[in-house]
């Protein structure tokens, strides 16, 4: 007997416009697209709680991960210093 895994993945509208405005400008649906490539092929960087990053070239995922369901909250670039670059205290 085969098991199937299955997870949702949603996309924000504030993603795809984020991702839009900067890291590539294309059509919504190219948009999705790519931030879909980097989702699932993207280098994890760091986790905090439910939320990770993910970087897939210039691009850094802020996913939220509830259950079985994976939320693609927003896009920011790989210079801007947010919270996957600060190191661990102690």
């Amino acid at each position: 007997m085969r098991t199937k895994v299955l997870n949702m993945i949603q996309i924000t509208r504030h993603a795809i416009k984020r991702f839009r405005e900067r890291i590539m400008p294309s059509s919504e649906y190219e948009a999705e697209l790519h931030i879909l490539e980097a989702a699932t092929r993207g280098i994890l960087l760091s986790r905090r709680g439910k939320y990770k990053a993910v970087q897939y070239g210039p691009a850094v995922l802020i996913i939220y991960e509830n259950g079985g369901i994976t939320t693609i909250k927003t896009v920011e670039h790989i210079k801007f210093s947010g919270w996957w670059k600060k190191k661990k205290r102690g």
